[in-house]
């Protein structure tokens, strides 16, 4: 699977003066989100690699009692992510590596219709936050409860009704900057008429207003964002 870096310091070093008004992480231009489809075609190859993790979860939870499946998909994500940072609020000034990933129905569509959710974490949870939605978004169709049988997150993964996939990797950002990239996205996907199911706007322009003057906080070249961009649609 690929995933895209958006490093500043790279981008110099490229020549790249991320200047395009129509897509951000400019030094990716000719691949942007219109590839992600395609990747989800990788998502199930054997990249053992990117599949470890699902592959260790797997072989936990087919060792169990079926009738345990969910439970044991609850307990693994809870402790696994107890142990992993989280970014204190937007307001704060650390920095740390993200991603922004997307949710999609495991449909066999090409064209993007099938994206249900974007979202935002730091790279070390990537895996953990996905099963996070499964076991709390009782609210969606990725829910492990979602029909009258469940949801199986344990067969093998291309059998899967919903997935996850990363669409961007960030570097060194602070938790505006990563909100800013995720809003950036929300628009992207809403504008191409994905019917996304986020029940929340990641940057409201009021937001975006109060804190991109701080340069502590934000800053559009470390996420590839046009100098003038400011956030112009809800989630819902």
């Amino acid at each position: 699977m690929g995933i895209y870096v958006a490093n500043t310091q790279q981008s110099r070093q490229a020549g790249n003066t991320n200047t395009h008004s129509d897509k951000p992480y400019a030094e990716f231009s000719s691949q942007r989100s219109e590839a992600v489809s395609q990747r989800y075609l990788q998502h199930t190859a054997n990249n053992s690699a990117q599949l470890q993790p699902l592959h260790e979860t797997k072989k936990l939870v087919n060792n169990s009692l079926k009738g345990k499946k969910s439970s044991q998909l609850q307990a693994m994500a809870k402790s696994h992510s107890a142990v992993l940072q989280r970014y204190p609020t937007v307001d704060d000034s650390g920095r740390e590596d993200a991603v922004i990933y997307i949710i999609y129905e495991n449909d066999g569509a090409t064209d993007g219709s099938n994206i249900k959710y974007v979202g935002q974490t730091t790279i070390s949870r990537e895996f953990s936050r996905f099963q996070e939605h499964t076991r709390v978004d009782s609210w969606a169709p990725w829910h492990i409860d979602a029909t009258p049988t469940g949801l199986d997150y344990t067969v093998d993964r291309r059998l899967w009704n919903y997935d996850y996939d990363v669409v961007e990797v960030l570097k060194n950002v602070t938790k505006f900057e990563t909100t800013v990239a995720e809003q950036w996205w929300l628009e992207h996907y809403l504008t191409k008429g994905a019917k996304l199911l986020n029940d929340s706007t990641p940057c409201r322009l009021s937001s975006f207003n109060k804190r991109s003057g701080n340069a502590s906080l934000y800053d559009p070249k470390n996420i590839g964002v046009p100098s003038n961009y400011k956030p112009s649609m809800t989630a819902k």
